[in-house]
């Protein structure tokens, strides 16, 4: 292997040449681009190769930052606002029961889909930790945090820093007892955790199924209820929406049809 530079490789192989670029590393991981070359480059042409690869690695540079929190390395909320919609868009209609039972008796394979689930969680009091070591301290906890949800969750989840000491996770898991015990090992994990100085920190989870027949505004909502519930009943646990819905802590918004108002 030829080292070009720090942050560029040229690796000789059978069928020509690979040149390995690092595009953008963080805390989390590194992304590198890789150009396959039939013949290896003369000087001139490395030079021009070069400033190309430069230029692009300052746009994927800039892409990224944009969409990523600075602090914790996870994705920003303008980076959830946007993703959520597509999310949405992409969602499947709900199968019809009666059809997957129709489906089973003649032999064919049930149609599954995949459910989402939207959770906010936030750390059991932050304000304490602030008030009591300074917000730089503050900021390396949420630093922690973000490390435990990384290596909690999936890449394939959209995992994001919300704002101050919330964060959200977009999970998919087949029904809620799957998501319950996705989230209850993160919770444990975070009980668990020894953060410096400070041995006790625990989070408070909201959770609400993602569906696409309801606005993903009212579904922030209803997750930020459930999250509201575990802080008030004790802290330190998860609360899906649905269940307080079936106990009738809650209700469902109803968006009564008329006319709209012009500002």
């Amino acid at each position: 292997m030829n080292n070009l530079s720090l942050e560029e490789y040229v690796l000789k192989t059978d069928e020509g040449y690979l040149l390995i670029r690092l595009l953008y590393h963080d805390r989390k991981n590194e992304q590198f681009l890789v150009v396959h070359l039939k013949d290896k480059v003369d000087k001139v042409q490395s030079y021009i190769l070069s400033g190309i690869l430069s230029i692009y690695t300052n746009f994927f540079t800039l892409l990224n930052e944009s969409q990523t929190d600075e602090l914790t390395g996870l994705s920003n909320r303008k980076t959830f606002d946007s993703a959520i919609s597509k999310v949405l868009d992409n969602l499947p209609e709900s199968i019809d029961k009666t059809d997957n039972e129709r489906r089973q008796l003649s032999g064919e394979p049930a149609i599954k889909v995949a459910k989402f689930w939207l959770s906010i969680i936030d750390i059991d009091p932050f304000k304490l930790v602030n008030d009591q070591f300074g917000h730089l301290y503050g900021d390396e906890i949420l630093i922690h945090l973000a490390q435990i949800i990384w290596t909690s969750f999936g890449q394939e989840d959209l995992q994001v820093r919300f704002g101050g000491e919330e964060f959200v996770i977009l999970l998919a898991a087949g029904n809620e007892k799957d998501c319950a015990k996705i989230l209850e090992k993160f919770r444990q994990n975070v009980e668990n955790y020894n953060f410096p100085n400070v041995n006790d920190i625990t989070v408070s989870i909201g959770v609400v199924e993602f569906k696409r027949a309801v606005f993903h505004i009212t579904s922030i909502d209803y997750a930020d209820q459930a999250l509201y519930y575990s802080k008030g009943n004790g802290r330190n646990k998860t609360t899906f929406f649905e269940d307080m819905l079936s106990r009738g802590d809650v209700k469902e918004a109803v968006i009564e049809e008329g006319g709209i108002d012009l500002f």
